[in-house]
């Protein structure tokens, strides 16, 4: 195959292909490089790939190039990944390979670099990834990343001798409402609850659905009960706004929390609270009764 047979066998690949400096400067690009950044192969050849990536994916080339200046004859190739700009502004995943070229004395001269798209594959891992810690239906949070997040959390307010607050969260009656709404309502409620509490919170806070209709909260640098009243009060307020289109109900929580100082492990600081909600469940529970009772004797003087 001729030379310029090969560049015209190069040009028709559907891969992005190119061939750079140590520095960045571009000694060849195939059709679908050129094609890829809405240019002409002879407007690339002679500028530098750097100046095509836009400011805010500049880092994850500069972490390539610090891997491309590192080549050496014992190990001339890489395979990185980066985003990039297509020719319509959409961004693109690509997976370059790239192979270095040395001179006698084993220096990089330069870079042989194959590049494809990629972004399917990186929008599946990121759903797989996403799907693994979050709850499908509020978006929220899982149990088991909510339990990590708690532990470099308690960490955090070890180092720095803080405090942070958990708390643990049930939906009152939320058996009642699902017989009522049927299921479909009944994870309405929870959807709406999540956005709820998520505005309720502060961005620093965690906000988790561990399970039915649980949900935990974790407030760092909360060291008093003083400190976390007004954000409970707010969460309950909240909650308590009617629900459009599931009969105007609202919603009322029982809220159990401790304070930590990082010192228990993850599991044990959320069993804590866990006992402290159920604590104010029953306490709930009896004062309904309590008012029953009060309401039948009312009833039966007047």
């Amino acid at each position: 195959m001729t030379k310029d047979n090969f560049r015209a066998f190069v040009d028709d690949l559907p891969d992005l292909i190119c061939r750079y400096r140590p520095d960045g400067l571009l000694l060849y690009v195939n059709d679908a490089y050129a094609t890829f950044h809405g240019r002409s192969q002879s407007d690339l050849v002679g500028t530098s790939f750097l100046d095509l990536v836009p400011p805010e994916y500049q880092h994850e080339v500069d972490d390539s190039m610090q891997r491309v200046q590192r080549l050496n004859p014992d190990d001339p190739v890489i395979v990185n990944e980066h985003r990039a700009l297509d020719s319509v502004g959409h961004i693109r995943w690509q997976q370059w390979t790239d192979k270095g070229v040395f001179d006698e004395e084993g220096s990089l001269t330069e870079v042989m670099a194959v590049g494809r798209d990629v972004t399917e594959r990186r929008a599946a891992e990121e759903q797989a990834t996403y799907l693994a810690s979050h709850d499908p239906l509020t978006g929220l949070l899982n149990r088991r990343s909510a339990l990590s997040r708690l532990e470099r959390l308690l960490g955090t307010a070890r180092r720095r001798g803080e405090q942070l607050a958990l708390l643990y969260l049930d939906i009152n009656d939320f058996k009642t409402i699902n017989d009522k709404f049927g299921h479909a309502g009944g994870d309405r409620v929870l959807e709406e609850a999540a956005e709820r509490m998520s505005a309720a919170f502060r961005s620093t806070d965690l906000v988790a659905r561990i399970g039915g209709d649980e949900f935990v909260v974790v407030c760092p640098s909360v060291s008093s009960d003083d400190q976390l009243t007004p954000i409970v009060q707010r969460l309950t307020t909240t909650l308590a706004e009617p629900m459009l289109g599931l009969g105007d109900m609202s919603l009322s929580v029982s809220v159990g929390w401790i304070l930590s100082d990082g010192s228990e492990p993850a599991d044990d600081l959320l069993a804590q609270a866990d006992r402290e909600m159920y604590r104010a469940k029953t306490e709930r529970s009896e004062r309904k009764l309590g008012d029953q009772k009060s309401s039948a004797v009312a009833g039966s003087t007047s």
